[in-house]
């Protein structure tokens, strides 16, 4: 089974992580499951594990590595918090708490899950989010889909790069999902003394039906109305989804005036790729086909170094016929050269069936990028 995930963080008037000072002591056995006896599971393994590439299957590693009565061993079992420690007389409390995990909202393709976790920034290492189609296989760690920051970069982050305010990290858009399917989830944070502290839940939510009609906001054709920034070009070369032109912008920090059309140089800027004043048409939406519908567009980041070119604070949105821009803020945009589908559901643009007049007129995706990065956006819609 093969997943693509995509974390997207905190927005305007979500809760921030809980920061708790160095007395936090959480009770270990809070967030135990059974203990699983995983010698022999098909890689990839857990901490205390490793994946044997002759037999692809987990085997304890050094030291006695004996099991107890329960079917544990000196691994760490999915769902539960250990801690580091240098013997019996020395183990310190797990650094963190998951106070909360759960699955909000959804679309065809993916899942937004979101976490409260209390605890200090400098004992925090990573996050990781397990995923699978059953809670079996996520407890036993079978078939499961490690999310971490070689997939999602920010989950290696407690706050997000590059903004105003402290962000915290709360949640994340797990992607490349299949319509109608029930998804289930852990969280697990991984601390600076190699401690791993799991939700004590399995968060669950389904994916929604694949969508049946579809408004095309861009998609080849040229849309009528602006591009922004002007220099902004519609061109031919590695378009998405085998499409025939796409949108893509090289940008240019300039020292003095931020983003440029000619002069770079600065370190990086914040721009906003911009279709507006488009002739727009009434989409005909009806109460119940507004509740699942979403804006679908397609976003691909070529940075001179991609390890550095993430739009770690990103924002992706419509304006309506008004003129109004409705917009999903705190998103992060993966920078690895290929096209990536993002999904936002129109409640998360702040839309409702009262206030959405059914007509589209315009497109925005926007980040800080370092200069030169190359921008590209393609296959803009509205399904439902």
């Amino acid at each position: 089974m093969r997943y693509d995930a995509h974390v997207g963080v905190v927005r305007s008037g979500q809760a921030r992580a809980r920061r708790v000072g160095p007395a936090l002591a959480v009770s270990a056995a809070s967030c135990v499951v059974p203990s699983i006896d995983l010698d022999g599971r098909p890689c990839p393994c857990v901490d205390g594990w490793v994946c044997n590439p002759d037999t692809m299957v987990c085997e304890r590693t050094g030291g006695d590595g004996d099991a107890d009565d329960s079917g544990g061993s000196d691994g760490t079992t999915v769902g539960e918090t250990t801690v580091a420690s240098g013997g019996a007389d020395t183990a310190s409390a797990p650094a963190f708490d998951v106070l909360a995990f759960t699955a909000d909202w959804s679309t065809p393709t993916s899942i937004h899950w979101a976490w409260d976790v209390a605890g200090e920034e400098a004992d925090f290492h990573a996050y990781e989010v397990w995923i699978a189609t059953s809670e079996a296989a996520l407890t036993a760690g079978t078939d499961v889909h490690v999310v971490d920051d070689t997939i999602n970069p920010e989950l290696s982050r407690w706050t997000l790069n590059n903004t105003t305010d402290i962000d915290a990290v709360v949640g994340t858009i797990t992607d490349g999902l299949q319509p109608g399917v029930e998804y289930f989830a852990r969280l697990h944070v991984l601390d600076t003394a190699g401690g791993r502290t799991s939700s004590p839940n399995v968060a669950v939510r389904s994916t929604t039906s694949a969508p049946v009609s579809a408004y095309v906001v861009f998609a080849d054709d040229p849309p009528g109305g602006l591009t922004l920034p002007e220099c902004m070009a519609r061109v031919d070369s590695a378009p998405a989804q085998a499409s025939t032109h796409h949108y893509a912008h090289v940008m240019r920090c300039d020292p003095e005036l931020g983003t440029s059309c000619t002069t770079g140089g600065a370190p990086e800027c914040w721009e906003n790729l911009r279709l507006q004043n488009l002739p727009g048409e009434d989409l005909m939406l009806g109460n119940g086909e507004f509740t699942d519908a979403f804006v679908e567009a397609w976003v691909a980041i070529d940075g001179v170094d991609d390890a550095a070119a993430h739009g770690w604070w990103s924002e992706l949105g419509i304006a309506t016929g008004d003129g109004s821009w409705h917009v999903y803020r705190g998103l992060t945009l993966r920078a690895d050269g290929t096209y990536r589908r993002y999904e936002i559901p129109l409640t998360q643009l702040g839309l409702t069936p009262e206030t959405f007049d059914g007509i589209v007129t315009g497109f925005r995706v926007g980040s800080t990028f370092p200069d030169a990065t190359t921008v590209r956006f393609d296959e803009v819609r509205i399904r439902w």
